[in-house]
């Protein structure tokens, strides 16, 4: 085998270069010796789903974490005749900077997405990955029939797109904040 101008010799029809994986399967007729065959990869759709799972699981305790900093829950608390100061509130209770954060997370990971210029996802959420009270719920068949069919386009939910490149200068945007296609 010849990679990037290196050849090495296996011992086996299994073997690896720089974490991927082979498995030859048929030996090359005398024929085509010499003539180059071309390797594709594709992304790992399970893998890829293991990935939003955990960081939706990480996305969660974040909220719960705040929540526990944050929300008072006055619901089963008999306040007749008590006063305000023999109630024991969260500390961050009424902390408005954590409330726009919540609220913006929430935002971010609902917005309609603009500059993906195919196969109809246009959200998070028509990916399979939705938003309830704060959390995400990822959806696993849906999730995992949508990057079965439109990878990249679930990929161009998460990524982030060159928007202007300089020598001197580069900002990169994430692709809510992209008007166009911008490559």
């Amino acid at each position: 085998i010849t990679y990037k101008g290196q050849t090495n010799t296996f011992a086996s029809n299994d073997f690896s270069i720089n974490g991927f994986n082979f498995h030859l399967v048929k030996a090359q007729s005398v024929a085509d010796a010499g003539k180059s065959i071309k390797v594709r990869t594709a992304p790992s759709v399970v893998n890829t789903v293991e990935v939003i799972q955990t960081w939706a699981e990480k996305h969660n305790a974040i909220v719960d974490e705040i929540r526990t900093h944050t929300k008072s829950n006055l619901d089963d608390v008999d306040v007749q005749g008590k006063k305000a100061e023999d109630f024991e509130l969260p500390i961050l209770s009424s902390n408005s900077t954590l409330a726009d954060l919540m609220r913006t997370l929430d935002d971010e990971l609902t917005r309609t997405v603009s500059g993906i210029t195919s196969g109809g996802l246009s959200s998070i959420p028509s990916a399979g990955i939705d938003l309830k009270q704060g959390k995400i719920e990822v959806d696993v068949p849906k999730l995992t029939s949508t990057l079965q069919t439109k990878y990249s386009q679930v990929s161009d939910l998460f990524t982030f797109k060159t928007a202007v490149t300089d020598a001197k200068f580069d900002i990169s945007e994430h692709p809510i904040f992209v008007s166009s296609d911008v490559t």
